[in-house]
């Protein structure tokens, strides 16, 4: 996906999000709000307590900054298709 001029690898920011030992899983994906582009990235995590911050700062030491997502939201568990594969449209 290209953000500008600048191409954004959502797997690259999944990657070091899933990068997290509390991290079972993780998808990045764009959304429109208010009019603007704008990267969300959703987690599981069996930890209790919120890792937004800690996500925060992870994604900032390691991709720059266009490629973080302005949002972190922990999820229960990712809803699934009959294939297997995450259902981001229902996101």
């Amino acid at each position: 996906m290209f953000k500008g001029e600048r191409r954004v690898e959502f797997g690259e920011i999944e990657s070091i999000i899933q990068s997290h030992s509390d991290i079972s899983n993780a998808v990045v994906i764009k959304r429109q709000i208010l009019g603007i582009d704008q990267l969300i990235a959703y987690y599981e995590s069996e930890v209790s307590k919120d890792l937004s911050e800690n996500l925060k700062q992870i994604v900032q030491k390691a991709l720059p900054l266009y490629m973080m997502p302005s949002q972190f939201i922990k999820v229960k568990a990712f809803n699934r298709l009959v294939s297997g594969k995450i259902d981001r449209n229902n996101l």
